[in-house]
């Protein structure tokens, strides 16, 4: 994985005016009634609304390349045969599903209305299980299929361990209390992957792996009436540890429900009803191995952070930014030896 693919030369997208209405008209929409930035953090995503309905318009960092968004579209059209609540991309008039728009790649899909996200609470359940059956589908979709991401928010501990350890180079560059501060927490995230390194090797191994989401839920599930009617950015997606997709999920679920980035105060009960949900959408129940490296899987999420900040412009501030979660797990440690959630 390239990491310098995230410095600031290719930022998330801007276009003005004239941009949007010869992209539009790119894709056979000739007349436009408004245009709303929807936000997205890699992605350009603009909500066009036409005579018709509405429109997503997304624009790509340069680092998607052809191959890859065929992948994903295809993917995801595959999903949506399958009758999951995938979004397939839309096409030009001349019959293609992106075009090209200086070194980025664009396409448009229909806008999903919706009510509410998988962030209000009343939809854990709903989410997890979907996150369940998905893997359930994707277990049996070929891996090599969709071109690997050239970047996405997983590391293996290996792989963070070399961008913990750039992360605190870049810190140590500066000399001022911020940065030093930032130096110390980098140090102090180290000592934890070691950690989390000793509670996985007995099982590392031994964890299935298969195509995961990558950054479920959230704002990535949207839900009408009671119901999911769309799952959206698979900007992530790749081959991985299954649970690690779970772990990640659970972490901001749960940090969003309590309030709290330290996992020792999480409601056990809260956990159980996850992983319980989990296994209901998956028909299945999770290994033993599983089971035991849930925790230091969760920890690593915090972890990935801190290590990207190596490669971002300001890994200083990056840093500090964590500094409350990383504190979370730290006072979380006894976490690491607990095999068994249910």
């Amino acid at each position: 994985m390239n990491r310098l693919s995230l410095q600031r030369s290719e930022s998330r997208a801007t276009l003005d005016a004239a941009d949007v209405s010869q992209l539009a008209h790119a894709f056979g929409y000739q007349h436009l009634l408004g245009v709303h930035d929807l936000g997205g953090t890699y992605n350009l995503n603009l909500l066009l609304e036409i005579p018709a309905g509405a429109r997503i318009l997304r624009v790509y960092r340069p680092w998607v390349t052809p191959h890859r968004l065929t992948s994903l579209q295809a993917l995801r059209a595959a999903l949506a045969t399958a009758g999951f609540p995938a979004l397939p991309p839309l096409k030009t008039p001349n019959g293609s599903a992106w075009l090209r728009y200086g070194d980025r790649l664009v396409e448009c899909e229909l806008y999903q209305t919706h009510d509410t996200t998988a962030e209000s609470p009343e939809y854990i359940q709903a989410t997890i299980s979907l996150l369940g059956q998905l893997h359930r589908w994707l277990a049996t979709y070929p891996i090599h299929k969709v071109v690997r991401p050239p970047v996405r928010n997983y590391a293996t501990p290996s792989q963070l361990s070399h961008w913990l350890t750039h992360a605190s180079a870049r810190c140590a560059i500066r000399t001022d209390a911020d940065a030093h501060t930032a130096y110390q927490l980098s140090l102090q995230a180290r000592t934890l992957l070691k950690a989390i390194r000793r509670a996985l090797s007995p099982h590392w191994q031994s964890l299935p792996r298969q195509l995961i989401h990558g950054d479920f839920g959230g704002g990535n599930l949207l839900f009408q009436d009671n119901k999911a009617v769309a799952i959206l950015d698979f900007d992530m997606c790749g081959s991985a540890e299954r649970l690690y997709d779970l772990a990640y999920t659970t972490y901001f679920t749960m940090v969003r429900t309590t309030g709290s980035v330290t996992p020792l105060n999480w409601p056990h009960q809260g956990i159980a009803e996850i992983l319980e949900a989990y296994e209901d959408g998956l028909r299945a129940h999770l290994s033993s191995v599983e089971y035991a490296a849930f925790w230091p899987l969760l920890f690593l999420v915090p972890l990935y952070w801190i290590g990207e900040a190596g490669y971002l412009t300001e890994p200083v501030t990056a840093c500090l930014n964590q500094a409350s979660a990383l504190q979370g797990c730290l006072q979380s440690l006894p976490l690491l030896s607990v095999s068994d959630q249910r």
